[in-house]
Formats: structure tokens, sequence, C-alpha cells
């Protein structure tokens, strides 16, 4: 799928390789997008686009915001990541070493609150 025909994404940043490092590649975010969003707890839906194609979609509620949730995949050569974060940093080293655009979107809802 096209990420043009979803609406409600928002793009959050692009994956770029790295040089001379462990990690093979980081993630810039774009200029235009606050700490405050990158950081904010509340649920996202994330979307890998290759070359304007969405290539993965996960989903996360965890503490830290996208920025934590992205950062399990760009520090995936450190530490002791999962398997599927291992394997997805490489696919996208691979891909940008093609020569393709890797960029990052975003899919929030706002925050309920109830009384309960």
């Amino acid at each position: 799928m096209n990420i043009k025909q979803v609406k409600t994404a928002v793009k959050i940043g692009d994956f770029v390789l790295r040089q001379n490092h462990r990690n093979k590649i980081d993630l810039k975010y774009l200029t235009d997008i606050s700490k405050d969003v990158l950081n904010d707890d509340i649920a996202r839906i994330y979307l890998f686009v290759v070359d304007e194609i969405i290539k993965k979609i996960g989903g996360s509620s965890g503490k830290g915001g996208i920025k934590n949730t992205m950062n399990f995949y760009v520090s995936a050569m450190t530490g002791s990541p999962g398997v599927p974060r291992f394997v997805i940093h490489l696919l996208i080293a691979q891909e940008l070493e093609k020569g393709k655009k890797i960029e990052l979107y975003m899919i929030t809802s706002p925050k309920v609150f109830s009384n309960s």
C-alpha cells in the first residue's frame, strides 16, 4: 500500500546509513516535530515506508514515545536486541545501501480519560 493512501499518518523522520559505527543505521527526525510529540507515551502505530510503499506496520504504547520505540531498531547492533529488531535493522541498512528512501510515519489518536 502506498503511504499517500493513509490520510492519518504523519511523517516523523528518515532512516539514514551511519558511517564507521557498529549500528549501521540512524533515524533523523524532522526538525518540525517537537520533542513532546517524539516522547509522548500515547499509544502509536508506526509505519516503515520504503520508496513510498508501506513495508512494516508496528505498534507500541511503551514509555518514552516513538523515540524510545525506534531506539530498539536503531541500536539493534549493540546490547541484546530481540531477533526481529536485529533483522529489521540489517534489512533497513541493506535497502539504504541500494539507494532506497526509508521513512518513518506515525499514527496516533487523542488520549481519552475516564472517571471510572
